[in-house]
C-alpha cells in the first residue's frame, strides 16, 4: 500500500534526521487534498447509507 501511495505522489518517504535507520512518511499536498476529498465523500456515503436506521425515521409502536 505504501509503495502505491508513493507512486501516485500522495506520500513522501524521507530518512529520519534523528535516526538514519528509520524513514518518515508524510502526505504530500496532493495526498492531503485527496484525503480531504475522500473524507467528505465517505461522510456523505455514511449519511445516505445510515439514514434509514436513524431514530427520526423509525416508527415507534406502543403495545
Amino acid at each position: 500500500m505504501i509503495a502505491r501511495l508513493l507512486r501516485r505522489g500522495l506520500l513522501d518517504k524521507v530518512r529520519d534526521p534523528q535516526d538514519g535507520r528509520r524513514f518518515l512518511l508524510r502526505l504530500t499536498d496532493d495526498g492531503v487534498r485527496t484525503h480531504r476529498r475522500l473524507t467528505v465523500r465517505t461522510a456523505r456515503m455514511n449519511q445516505v447509507l445510515l439514514a434509514p436506521s436513524l431514530p427520526r425515521n423509525r416508527r415507534c409502536s406502543s403495545s
